[in-house]
């Protein structure tokens, strides 16, 4: 069978190939942006002088340990953004049909694990909020954290089911023919 007959079966797995194939391509494309969206919106926040954080809490610190909270902030959505380039580039190399290490996958793993905290978070500090001025915040982040979380998974599946499908043909062509 020659590769343009391979690439055109219509069995439910080679549909379900192509299909996950195509959604992981789409999915990457949309880590990548979700990690671009935090760079926008602390940009925003910059631009506006809109606090990032409750001013009120910080009130102890001096200038100097700020300074490292800052730093630090900055170094964890740097590595954020970074992480999603990562595994939304593989999610897109795979889907297009190069191979990809398992790396990529136990960073989306991480990824996921982080945005199920971060939900959690999201949903308790607006359940104990006193401001309620700022639900809207808290619904809008809530709601870019539930679809970043459903992204990751779906990535997540897609992935796992792209891969049985070429273990699964490496089976089938390895198999001696039963005629």
């Amino acid at each position: 069978m020659n590769v343009q007959n391979e690439a055109m079966k219509n069995d439910p797995g080679s549909v379900r190939f192509r299909r996950d194939s195509n959604t992981l391509v789409t999915l990457g494309t949309g880590i990548i942006i979700f990690g671009l969206w935090s760079i926008v919106k602390l940009a925003g926040y910059l631009i506006f002088d809109i606090p990032i954080y409750d001013e009120s809490l910080t009130s102890e610190f001096d200038d100097g340990a700020m300074n490292i909270v800052m730093a630090t902030f900055y170094v964890m959505l740097i590595m954020d953004v970074l992480v999603r380039l990562y595994v939304g580039l593989n999610a897109i190399s795979e889907g297009r049909g190069k191979k990809n290490s398992g790396t990529y996958l136990a960073f989306n793993v991480m990824m996921i694990l982080l945005s199920i905290v971060s939900v959690v978070s999201v949903i308790w500090v607006a359940l104990t909020a006193d401001n309620i001025d700022l639900f809207t915040d808290y619904y809008i982040s809530l709601f870019m954290e539930l679809s970043s979380l459903v992204i990751s998974i779906e990535v997540y599946l897609a992935a796992l089911t792209v891969r049985r499908h070429k273990v699964d043909e490496i089976v089938r062509r390895r198999a001696p023919d039963a005629g």
